[in-house]
């Protein structure tokens, strides 16, 4: 499977999630409005860390593409989103685990 690619649009920009992301994604990561709908709870640094890793597991073993959702503007990382469930012969997949930190809730 190729690499997950970066994807930009106007306001955001999604980056190919890395373990370098964690110290700006725990900026954010740790309102339990984030977490409420989702199947893992994130409350420290070492659940996020925990977090990361599965899904760059999942990325090197080809279920899924992880992103961080950059804020262009301020360059500023505001959440994480993945595609997953590939279906190879529907040519589908999920957009899922994804949140944004609680101020970007609504904001466009």
């Amino acid at each position: 499977m190729s690499a997950t690619p970066t994807l930009e649009g106007t306001r955001i920009r999604l980056e190919p999630l890395t373990l370098e992301h964690l110290s700006a994604l725990e900026a954010v990561a740790f309102d339990d409005r984030i977490w409420r709908y989702m199947m893992t709870w994130v409350k420290t640094s070492a659940d996020l860390r925990a977090w990361v890793e599965d899904a760059l597991r999942r990325e090197a073993a080809g279920t899924v593409k992880p992103w961080v959702t950059v804020l262009k503007a301020e360059n500023r990382v505001v959440g994480s989103t993945r595609f997953m469930d590939f279906d190879k012969n529907h040519m589908t997949t999920e957009l899922g685990s994804t949140w944004l930190a609680p101020e970007f809730h609504g904001a466009g």
